[in-house]
């Protein structure tokens, strides 16, 4: 009998990160105006990121918000992202304006250290619609692993940047493979309060997962 993990038992685990990175992913997504200077409106709640098509698929969204000025939030998070996954984007925003209409929508890419080139502002001009990239690849992975490592090690509290980066290792510039940086990054979170921990070890799991 072979030890490999029944198709039932990885759907599961997908799906129990999925829910612990949709709970840190809405804290996440409140911090990107300080973090990455995004003008956004508060959150007011997680919207569902399925969405039916007439030609009878199903497109599955990493996360989607509805923010308290009634606009629609989508976050995307890819190691590497290419013209192929600009297209797919762009037609996750433009199924969202038919889901949502009299919306606006608002596509935000993190973008990991495999990205050639962040992708530049697209506006949907007569349409509700804008894409743009946080370029999170190009932040020192070692640098960052550094000091949140002196910042378990003291006690101190941890501030809001310091949980976002947190969970945003895996997508920084490292020297590590990605194992390694989770590994890494999970033995910190056990440094956060207690009930903290498993949304940022989720969140972790769930983004390497991807």
């Amino acid at each position: 009998m072979s030890d490999r993990p029944s198709p039932r038992s990885t759907r599961v685990t997908a799906q129990a990160l999925d829910v612990l990175f949709k709970l840190e992913a809405e804290h996440l997504a409140g911090l990107l105006p300080h973090r990455y200077g995004l003008d956004l409106a508060p959150i007011r709640r997680h919207l569902p990121t399925e969405l039916p098509q007439l030609d009878l698929h199903l497109e599955r969204l990493d996360h989607v918000f509805e923010l308290e000025d009634g606009s629609i939030l989508h976050l995307e998070f890819e190691a590497a992202v290419s013209a192929a996954d600009l297209r797919r984007f762009v037609r996750y925003g433009l199924a969202l304006l038919e889901s949502y209409p009299d919306r606006t929508i608002r596509t935000v890419v993190f973008c990991g250290p495999g990205t050639g080139q962040v992708p530049l502002p697209l506006d949907g001009g007569s349409l509700p619609y804008r894409l743009e990239g946080v370029a999170v690849g190009v932040q020192d992975g070692a640098a960052t692993l550094a000091r949140l490592r002196t910042l378990a090690a003291g006690g101190g509290p941890w501030g809001e940047v310091d949980r976002l980066d947190l969970v945003l290792l895996p997508l920084m510039r490292h020297n590590l493979g990605t194992e390694e940086v989770v590994r890494e990054g999970l033995r910190l979170a056990a440094a956060l309060p207690p009930p903290d921990q498993p949304r940022a070890m989720g969140a972790l799991l769930a983004l390497a997962y991807h």
